[in-house]
């Protein structure tokens, strides 16, 4: 009868139980800011801005992902600004795998843009925080600016192909549309709101919702600067 009882709570633990298949936490991913491989066309502050604004936005792209845990750039770029680059001044996979695992992330998405003149390409890495290693190199190929929020979606869809990182469960929402002016704009307002410019940060990110309402990090943005 006591070896009969005990049998019937194990099996009532076992059952009740949670399934271990399937429950453990999404991985996290941290997108850092891209490089400028050289560009030409627009103001110098644009081309910094999109350095940031790239792996912003790309971030919101990623996070509408279920199995994806982002984490937000600026802390990051915090490491890195205290910590300071690699030797030669370039954010190289090391130095990446070590800005990542210091913010909790299992993943890093480095990566360069070149603007010539209207003519964009956008080159992003994957690299496991754990072994410093580069996983995946995908591009976007040189298109026309006007096609950069395209551009980004198609970077993070190729991120997200199964291959590494979980891919985009199907049914899924697809990003916000948005114009490549507004994302210019976008870029100004992180680059003021990273050097603590609230004002400007606020003005920017007011300009490129008036472009593009449904611009999700837009609207993230501005809350975030408005509450800082």
């Amino acid at each position: 009868m006591i070896r009969t009882a005990r049998l019937l709570c194990l099996l009532t633990l076992t059952s009740a139980a949670p399934p271990l298949f399937g429950q453990a936490a999404a991985p996290a991913i941290v997108v850092l800011t891209f490089e400028n491989g050289g560009s030409y066309g627009l103001d110098s502050m644009d081309f910094l801005g999109l350095g940031r604004g790239i792996p912003s936005a790309l971030t919101a792209d990623l996070a509408l992902n279920p199995g994806l845990r982002t984490i937000d750039r600026r802390q990051a770029q915090q490491v890195l600004e205290r910590d300071g680059p690699s030797h030669n001044g370039r954010v190289d996979a090391a130095t990446a795998a070590r800005v990542g695992k210091q913010v909790g992330a299992g993943y890093v998405v480095t990566g360069t843009f070149v603007d010539y003149y209207g003519r964009v390409r956008i080159d992003a890495r994957l690299i496991d925080t754990g072994t410093g290693s580069i996983l995946e190199v995908v591009s976007s190929g040189q298109r026309s600016r006007a096609e950069l929020p395209q551009m980004l979606a198609d970077i993070a869809s190729q991120l997200m192909s199964g291959k590494r990182l979980p891919a985009m469960p199907a049914g899924s929402l697809p990003p916000a549309k948005v114009s490549s002016d507004a994302l210019v704009l976008f870029g100004r307002a992180v680059l003021a709101q990273d050097q603590g410019d609230k004002a400007a940060a606020v003005g920017y990110y007011q300009e490129a919702l008036k472009l593009a309402p449904d611009f999700t990090a837009a609207k993230d943005g501005l809350r975030s600067a408005q509450g800082s």
